[in-house]
């Protein structure tokens, strides 16, 4: 896959990107500091500075985002915080999911190649065993029925030990098996892995994307406790349906659930 740079850059965008204290290759554009990888990948685009599919990394977010406005947090240099800009226009508004499915299997193949077991936990986060590892925010744009472009963020947690609490602990890659990472290499591997992912969606391979990631489906098949506004129910899953929805069984029943009408307990 090829990427493309516009060496037209006016002084004014170069000087911003020195102030910034930038570092760029052909596809990566990295900085010390950011407020968010995504918010700064969405001007890039809007200033015409950037043309084609690219990424964005941070050393550190002052206002790194997560799903429904919750923030996400990370010690400085300790993690992999990253955006992809990319167009999949193959996709209709009923296929958005895939994407996600896609970027989801992506980060499970570089944690499981690091022997480090994981679960989807729908709709965005990475579990391992011992907690909350990565977290995903897609941000899409549209024309018509089909994406005019999507923002990948991602957070890995790779190198950080200590962390907030949160009604679910989030752990690092270290903490799974005490190893200390190469934050770069991490990055360069997860490029990789996002392109062989996106290869496979762009190509239609929408069965193999599914079964991979139904494998993979935290609580699939099992009794969970869910809430839905006030009212508290225990259900099965039965899946996520192709336009993303969590499929639960509850009392001989399927009901399809969106993204904001249900909150799973762990």
């Amino acid at each position: 896959m090829c990427y493309f740079i516009n060496l037209n850059l006016t002084i004014k965008f170069i000087l911003f990107l020195l102030i910034k204290n930038y570092t760029m290759d052909i596809n990566m554009i990295t900085y010390t500091v950011l407020d968010s990888t995504n918010g700064e990948a969405a001007r890039l685009r809007a200033s015409g500075s950037v043309r084609g599919e690219f990424f964005v990394s941070a050393h550190f977010q002052q206002d790194g985002r997560g799903q429904a406005g919750r923030k996400w947090v990370s010690d400085p240099g300790k993690n992999l915080l990253m955006s992809w800009v990319v167009f999949p226009v193959f996709l209709s508004v009923n296929q958005q999911f895939q994407l996600s499915k896609a970027v989801s299997l992506a980060i499970t193949d570089l944690l499981e190649g690091h022997s480090i077991p994981c679960r989807i936990k729908w709709p965005n986060d990475i579990i391992s065993n011992s907690g909350k590892i990565a977290g995903i925010l897609i941000e899409n744009s549209w024309q018509g029925r089909e994406i005019r472009q999507s923002i990948v963020g991602i957070g890995l947690n790779i190198n950080q030990k200590i962390f907030p609490v949160f009604p679910y602990p989030a752990v690092g890659m270290i903490g799974e098996n005490g190893k200390e990472y190469n934050t770069d290499a991490i990055c360069e591997e997860m490029v990789e892995r996002l392109e062989k992912r996106y290869e496979q969606l762009r190509k239609g391979a929408m069965k193999k994307i599914n079964s991979d990631y139904h494998a993979l489906l935290f609580r699939l098949n099992e009794e969970s406790l869910f809430s839905t506004g006030d009212s508290e129910f225990t259900g099965r899953i039965e899946g996520v349906s192709e336009t993303g929805e969590l499929i639960v069984e509850r009392g001989n029943r399927l009901y399809n659930f969106g993204f904001h009408e249900l909150k799973m307990h762990y």
